[in-house]
This record gives C-alpha cells, sequence and structure tokens, in this order.
C-alpha cells in the first residue's frame, strides 16, 4: 500500500478489562447487557473525547484461566492526514477517561452532581472531557445499568476495570 495515500488509516489500541468477580461464569443476558452499555459509554466518550475525528471500535479479546474478565480493546483509527502524538495516544485517553468515568461514578454511588463537583476529583490530563463524559445524559443511563445488572446477577460480588493494566 502506498504510504502516501491520504486515505490510508492509522490504528491503535489500548486495553480495558472490566472483571466481574465472582463465579467462573455469569448469566449470557447479564453479559450482553453490560456488553451493550460497555460499547454506547466507548461510543459517547469517543465522541465527546475526540470530536469525532476518531473512529473507534471495541473488540473482546480471547479469555484468559481463572476468574472470568472481559478485556476489552479499543481501537481508534484516523485518516493519514496528520500524524500527531494526540492521533497515537487518543485510544489510551479513551481507555483511562471510560476507567475514570467509572471512578466518578462509583465515588458519587451515580447521583447527579454538578460539573465542578465532579471536576475536583479529576487530578489527570482532560479532566474537563472525562467530566463532560460522565455527565452525558446517555453514558450515566449505561452506567447504571451495567451497575444494575450486575447487582442483580448473584454471580456477580463486583466489578474492577483495568484501564491499561492499572486496576481501579
Amino acid at each position: 500500500m502506498d504510504t502516501n495515500d491520504n486515505n490510508m488509516k492509522k490504528v491503535h489500541s489500548a486495553s480495558l478489562v472490566v472483571k466481574l468477580e465472582g463465579d467462573n461464569s455469569v448469566d449470557a443476558g447479564t453479559l450482553i447487557n453490560m456488553l451493550t452499555q460497555y460499547m454506547i459509554i466507548t461510543e459517547r466518550a469517543n465522541i465527546i473525547m475526540g470530536d469525532g475525528a476518531y473512529k473507534t471500535d471495541v473488540k473482546i479479546k480471547a479469555l484468559d484461566k481463572g476468574s472470568f474478565e472481559i478485556n476489552f480493546e479499543v481501537i481508534t483509527s484516523w485518516i493519514q492526514n496528520l500524524i500527531t502524538k494526540e492521533n497515537i495516544t487518543f485510544a489510551g485517553e479513551v481507555v483511562c477517561g471510560i476507567a475514570s468515568v467509572f471512578n466518578l461514578y462509583k465515588h458519587f454511588k451515580g447521583n447527579r452532581v454538578t460539573k465542578e463537583e465532579a471536576t475536583k476529583q479529576i487530578t489527570i490530563q482532560n479532566a474537563e472531557k472525562i467530566v463532560n463524559v460522565y455527565l452525558d445524559p446517555t453514558v450515566n443511563e449505561s452506567m447504571r445499568k451495567v451497575f444494575e445488572t450486575a447487582m442483580d446477577d448473584e454471580s456477580i460480588e463486583g466489578v474492577t476495570v483495568i484501564a491499561n493494566n492499572e486496576e481501579t
């Protein structure tokens, strides 16, 4: 493929692991509902954090033995008009942003808060965009559904989110 082709896509990925603590199995309906909500959250985070400049796909990697873990691979791609540090690191930013949104949701126990209250809880780069993701009504509804689904399944004892090998 010609490297000067303006339509050539560059791809970068980052890892988000959602660990359902408890049994070594989970109800298929629970898993499907949670996967749907994670896809919605990732899509909204991409739109809010990347202003629609990126295409984001969520792929499920093969499961490891042991705890029931779902390893999402967030893949971002962009048209090769500009190769910048921002383009290369965007997938990692989305994954860290989603993990931060989970932390905010847990911290505030799903309650609505002001932008100022949420911003005080974030000390990382892109705090304003992460807060915007957290306050997005679609993301908030999906987060509620993720935790509600997990709580309704007796086999799930907890949910842990691991972004780029850092547990939250």
